[in-house]
């Protein structure tokens, strides 16, 4: 399912958590004493789900219930299930109840809801409250929780999934049909860390093709919307530590609207050990589907994907359609000290997938207060020594496709208005591989102190020769590699750039490969630039936070001549006027920043080459 405007992402979400009218609702308790109803979970739930009208609501009066294989099948109605009352009779719950597998019974899920997947059926919801699901035990899919059919499943306030176990899904599995009758899970809880949804500590560990979702394994149509929480500590012996998305139709959205981001932190993919076949999205693992990251206008990071480990995409691994595309959009996302064994420390893509990362939000870039803040960051995410040695394997990004594939298969990445810092290609050679069908455009972002250590080394390795590597209105400094650049018969267009390096050779440049500038370039050497006019070759003068400071060559350099820019890392518009300075072609600085605090130029024209 695509959503290609931010509007329509936003309906689908609300469509999400869209509850049906209260009408005739019925309350029902769980406990021992005064007001209640049923004394098992089961017991009110088959009462509850045979009851026609509008949303029911089941109270549990208990601190701890053992149970196995609690089923909700073909309600008549949308559900509530809260834990935590002190008795019966209580108004508000104050605490939280502890669903736990009984020891007797050696396998056994905590949840199991399906509902008809057909057109005549109505949609139920079903919303979990105050309750630790814990214990779970499956050799199938979903270990604490598995949803099938046309439900929506709604984990919300003090939900806690911990040490539950499955082939698949090790907290919750999702098996979905298509279109209206899909599968939908929402992690949607308070906004504090004790009222927001946590999956913690739980494991898929099937055997063949199963093993995949330590956390969370959706298949089918199934969707997944994340509007907080936290996703850390997960397990999964094949792909997807934390999430698995399996097929071309599955979809996830995130969408935080609290003073916390979505944390998916320290899950692990691959645990039987080093694999190039298995092992696959430490953080996230999508084949096929969709990833779409919606940006609020808070001042932090929406969404952590930190601290995962793989054999290939550490933090982020994206499988795109062997015909036609697939999407994957993060909007002031953090992808940091992720671990990769073989390819792709921070993020890994194959095939026809489109990549995006960005920040669309005035006030928003890593280096502008202590972190976190508001803004796109790929930072401290490494590769280890675990693939052959000397070849690039893209700590932060690699990038390619399968042979024999169709044109449309061709992978494309567009980052703009991120950092890309403290990556290590720990004994490879590029901190960014592009394949030699895949596009890669880079803007108005900030690549240093990454570095490779393996020979013949550079920040980013473009294959070519089918399409050019773009990096445009981009800072690029202090980067610990043999060169910037690889390049095969490709352009390399730095238009607007600052590439500075002292004492280093450019690129590689193979099979006539060549830089494009168009005049607007700020580089430590003429050398390979082609056409050296009004290339800058001065100090850039940048401030602590890579600005451009008063006497700095880079102001009011370029134009709109063969390219456009977009706004700068910060959301300043380019073309703000230094008064005291003629422009060389215009009025766009060089680099990643818009200086906007400069009103009159230092020295008063004297730039250094006009």
């Amino acid at each position: 399912m695509t959503f290609p405007l931010r509007f329509s992402c936003a309906l689908a979400l609300l469509a999400l958590l869209t509850a049906a009218p209260a009408i005739h609702a019925a309350t029902y308790a769980v406990g021992v004493g005064n007001g209640c109803t049923h004394s098992t979970l089961q017991a009110a739930l088959n009462t509850a789900a045979a009851t026609a009208g509008g949303q029911h609501t089941i109270k549990l009066a208990v601190s701890e219930m053992l149970v196995a294989n609690v089923t909700v099948s073909n309600p008549a109605a949308d559900l509530i299930i809260e834990g935590g009352y002190s008795a019966c009779n209580a108004a508000t719950a104050t605490g939280t109840t502890t669903l736990r597998k009984i020891s007797t019974v050696p396998l056994a899920r905590i949840f199991e809801f399906s509902n008809t997947a057909s057109s005549a059926t109505p949609r139920r919801h079903i919303r979990l409250r105050r309750l630790t699901i814990t214990g779970g035990r499956s050799n199938q899919w979903g270990g604490g929780i598995y949803a099938i059919g046309k439900i929506s499943l709604h984990v919300q306030n003090r939900v806690r999934l911990i040490d539950n176990h499955a082939s698949s899904g090790g907290a919750i599995a999702l098996l979905s049909g298509l279109g209206e009758n899909n599968t939908i899970l929402t992690l949607n809880g308070g906004d504090t860390n004790v009222e927001r949804p946590l999956l913690e500590n739980n494991r898929a560990t099937g055997p063949g093709a199963n093993g995949n979702g330590g956390a969370i394994h959706a298949a089918g149509g199934a969707r997944v919307g994340i509007l907080n929480g936290r996703i850390i500590n997960n397990q999964a012996r094949g792909n997807g530590g934390g999430i698995s998305m399996a097929t071309s139709n599955a979809s996830l959205i995130f969408n935080n609207y609290t003073a916390l981001p979505v944390e998916i932190t320290g899950n692990v993919a691959g645990t039987d050990g080093f694999s190039v076949t298995k092992g696959f999205g430490g953080g996230i693992y999508v084949d096929m589907g969709t990833v779409l990251q919606l940006e609020e206008e808070l001042p932090i990071p929406q969404l952590l994907i930190s601290q995962n480990e793989a054999n290939v995409g550490g933090g982020v691994y994206i499988r795109g359609l062997p015909e036609g595309r697939t999407s994957a959009s993060f909007l002031s996302t953090h992808i940091t000290s992720n671990t990769a064994h073989s390819r792709g420390g921070g993020i890994y893509t194959i095939n026809g997938a489109d990549l995006n990362l960005s920040h669309r939000q005035a006030g928003g870039w890593c280096l502008a207060v202590i972190l976190p803040v508001r803004c796109s960051r790929i930072a401290g995410n490494r590769v280890s020594t675990q693939g052959v040695a000397n070849t690039p394997r893209g700590a932060a990004l690699y990038m390619e496709s399968e042979g024999g594939l169709p044109s449309s298969a061709t992978g494309t990445a567009r980052i703009e208005r991120t950092v890309i810092e403290t990556n290590n290609d720990q004994g490879g050679s590029a901190l960014i591989y592009v394949g030699s069908r895949e596009r890669l455009t880079i803007e108005a972002s900030v690549l240093r102190n990454n570095t490779a250590s393996g020979s013949n080394s550079v920040l980013v390795h473009g294959a070519g020769p089918n399409h050019a590597l773009q990096v445009h209105y981009s800072t690029v400094l202090a980067n610990t590699v043999s060169r910037l650049f690889h390049a095969s018969a490709q352009q390399i267009d730095v238009q607007g750039s600052i590439l500075w390096a002292p004492g280093k050779t450019l690129a590689y440049l193979n099979a006539g490969a060549t830089f494009n500038h168009n005049g607007c370039l700020l580089s430590h050497t003429l050398s390979q630039v082609g056409d050296t006019a009004h290339v800058q070759t001065s100090d850039p003068l940048l401030d602590s936070q890579f600005r451009s400071r008063g006497r700095s060559p880079g102001i009011d350099v370029c134009d709109n001549f063969s390219f456009e820019p977009i706004a700068d890392i910060n959301m300043n518009p380019r073309g703000y006027r230094v008064n005291g300075i003629t422009e060389i072609w215009g009025l766009h600085d060089l680099g990643a920043f818009e200086q906007r605090d400069i009103l009159f130029y230092g020295g008063f024209g004297s730039r250094a080459q006009n």
